[in-house]
């Protein structure tokens, strides 16, 4: 079991034709993730992060107020002395004045299979973005500028992987 935090506090001053501004952001988040750790049951690990940003400016008097969530959960057990299976799923959400302004989630899984443990070939059946999402979208503030980055996602993805181990 884990828990953290952060906290960051910037102001800036600039003039922009010859009026003077003032930035401002305060950024503070928590943490937390519990988990198992067996040796002979499947083990759970569950996070979730929580990020509020506070920014304003008075060249346009706006104050932006985001929430993010970005809960997570990663499973992984090992059946029947030879199959492998292993999944995580993660969900972003970020949240401005109570609606949604952007939200992605992501699922990955695999299976994999050896006869036992001493088996030289392993094989293993693995998904990459099941849920196909196609982007995630972030939007950032700086004093001088207001940027909307969308980053590309690879599309849906399964691939066969044999492992020979020597």
């Amino acid at each position: 079991m884990s828990l953290g935090g952060n906290f960051s506090y910037t102001k800036s001053y600039q003039f922009i034709n010859f009026k003077e501004n003032t930035n401002q952001n305060i950024s503070r988040g928590l943490n937390s993730s519990i988990g198992t750790n067996f040796i002979k049951a499947p083990n759970v690990s569950l996070r979730y992060n929580l990020n509020f940003n506070d920014q304003s400016t008075t060249a346009r008097a706006e104050d932006r107020k985001t929430v993010s969530h970005a809960p997570s959960i990663n499973f992984d057990a090992y059946i029947w002395n030879s199959l492998t299976v292993k999944s995580d799923f993660s969900y972003n959400e970020t949240r401005e004045e109570g609606s949604v302004i952007n939200s992605f989630q992501i699922w990955n899984a695999s299976l994999a299979y050896r006869k036992d443990r001493d088996a030289k070939f392993e094989y293993e059946l693995v998904g990459s973005n099941l849920l196909d999402t196609s982007s995630e979208v972030s939007v950032n503030q700086n004093i001088i500028s207001f940027n909307i980055n969308e980053r590309f996602i690879l599309p849906r993805f399964l691939s066969l992987r044999v492992r020979y181990q020597l």
